[in-house]
């Protein structure tokens, strides 16, 4: 189990770098990942969080997590390195779920999770 932008890490950290990747992708049941940053109200440190989030959100930085997170940057027109644009994938129509409905069933999922992987 993985993201649909892991194939480039499989291509980039291998010696040598081989043509195509070993890890497959699943495009049909990936479910769309959001990861945020941001500052939290009441904290004391406000301006400080807030140029931690501006520099998070730089031309520098983004550009910097493709080849660092294995992750698409969040910023419009942000340049992917080559072996980004040729091995990772952007599924179509990525699967949700109302985040209510995950709330609800995330302990039994998790669960059922673990008893599946650790048998």
């Amino acid at each position: 189990m993985s993201y649909a932008s892991s194939p480039p890490a499989a291509v980039y950290y291998s010696k040598p770098q081989p043509k195509t990747s070993p890890i497959g992708t699943m495009l049909d049941s990936c479910f769309r990942q959001v990861e945020f940053a941001g500052v939290l109200e009441g904290t004391a440190h406000p301006a400080a969080a807030r140029k931690l989030v501006d520099f998070m959100l730089s031309e520098q930085f983004q550009a910097d997590i493709p080849l660092q997170m294995f992750v698409f940057p969040v910023r419009d027109g942000t340049p992917l390195p080559a072996v980004f644009t040729k091995f990772a994938e952007v599924p179509a129509k990525p699967l949700s779920l109302p985040p209510a409905r995950i709330n609800r069933n995330r302990d039994a999922w998790i669960e059922q999770w673990n008893d599946t992987v650790l048998r």
